[in-house]
């Protein structure tokens, strides 16, 4: 009876390392997907104000309008999409 008691706790033991382990197992995939879709929407933003300020740049060296450099471009439409998904993300 005793090592039956023994066996159970065991399997129960057992059994509770695992699901704690899978538990961990999900959290830490689902951080990394999170955290690689952070870090591609960083980037893409980076890139579009990379972009913004080439734009803004030659506008300078040429003496021209600054936003007409960024509207010619049609980097406003662009912003405006990009923060519109933030915004969205941020408040739901």
């Amino acid at each position: 009876m005793l090592e039956t008691k023994a066996t159970i706790i065991d399997q129960i033991v057992d059994l509770h390392d695992r699901m704690i382990g899978a538990l961990f197992n999900r959290a830490k995939r689902a951080h990394a997907e999170q955290f690689q879709q952070s870090a591609r929407a960083i980037n893409e933003k980076l890139r579009l104000y990379w972009r913004i300020g080439e734009a803004l740049l030659e506008a300078k060296r040429n003496g021209s309008d600054p936003f007409h450099a960024i509207e010619n471009r049609h980097f406003m439409s662009h912003f405006r999409a990009k923060r519109d998904r933030s915004s969205a993300a941020f408040s739901g």
